[in-house]
């Protein structure tokens, strides 16, 4: 939840002197990523028909809202050495054709030195006995990345994935993998 006096400074879907944006629709979030903003507050759930993709640093606020997705990944982060920071956002997967691999945030293959932090977040990309691998994040290809998990619940086959040298994940309760 946003203070009042950031409120009153939050623009629905437009940039404002805090450099920050307020959504409500999946067309608005697309926007905000697209605009350059630093801040994105989700003010409703959103329900999401093709995947997120992330190009650039940004920090989004859930707010307590659930980004419901019917396609195979939610969130994709698509270029190397940025900076995602999601705080308080569930995301749930309601996708249900034959797939090998089911993400709920992913990092593409092939970049490098790029940093997700998840903060009291909740991923729910459950098992599908019709899907191989189902992650809640994964981080595929590439080298140098950072992922820090503070709190929050994340549920797949696999709750993270990555492979040998593409990075590290970091944890609140100070294990790192």
């Amino acid at each position: 939840e946003t203070s009042d006096a950031m409120e009153d400074l939050i623009a629905t879907g437009s940039e404002n002197v805090l450099n920050a944006a307020e959504v409500k629709t999946l067309a608005e979030l697309q926007t905000a990523l697209a605009s350059g903003v630093k801040v994105i507050e989700l003010a409703a759930d959103i329900e999401a028909t093709n995947v997120i993709a992330i190009t650039r640093s940004v920090t989004i606020n859930g707010n307590g809202n659930t980004l419901y997705t019917s396609v195979n990944r939610a969130i994709r982060i698509e270029e190397g050495g940025i900076n995602v920071v999601i705080n308080n956002l569930k995301i749930v997967s309601s996708y249900a054709a034959d797939a090998n691999y089911l993400y709920g945030i992913s990092i593409n293959s092939g970049l490098s030195n790029s940093a997700l932090t998840l903060n009291n977040c909740e991923i729910q990309f459950t098992y599908n006995t019709t899907l191989d691998n189902t992650y809640a994040v994964n981080i595929v290809g590439g080298t140098g990345h950072k992922l820090t998990v503070n709190g929050g619940v994340y549920e797949g086959e696999y709750t993270d994935g990555k492979r040998s040298g593409e990075g590290n994940m970091f944890f609140s309760d100070g294990s790192n993998y």
